[in-house]
């Protein structure tokens, strides 16, 4: 079971920013001890898993940003390279979209 209180402590963070990267919170988390590499690791690919957050990669940087929509959706993400922000854009999924490959 992963920490309640690690899970809220990064939920708030993703709160106030559009987006942060793997970097940004392991100073924020493991750099002050606050907890080791492995359970900030399960959070975030637990996160990912629920649908709680995004995730793109950039070069070798991992970038999170919350999930605003629906899970029955088709998403969007888009990264800006001068501010390093990411936004998301949510569509609805064609029905014959379900069974498709690609």
């Amino acid at each position: 079971m992963l920490s309640t209180i690690h899970r809220r402590h990064i939920l708030e963070k993703l709160q106030w920013t559009w987006s942060l990267t793997f970097t940004e919170l392991k100073k924020l988390f493991i750099e002050t001890k606050e907890m080791n590499p492995t359970t900030l690791y399960r959070i975030m690919d637990a996160f990912v898993r629920e649908h709680v957050i995004h995730e793109i990669r950039v070069g070798d940087e991992r970038i999170f940003t919350l999930c605003h929509g629906d899970t029955d959706e088709w998403v969007k993400l888009s990264y800006c390279t001068k501010c390093a922000n990411v936004s998301e854009a949510h569509f609805p999924l064609a029905p014959e979209a379900l069974r498709s490959e690609s």
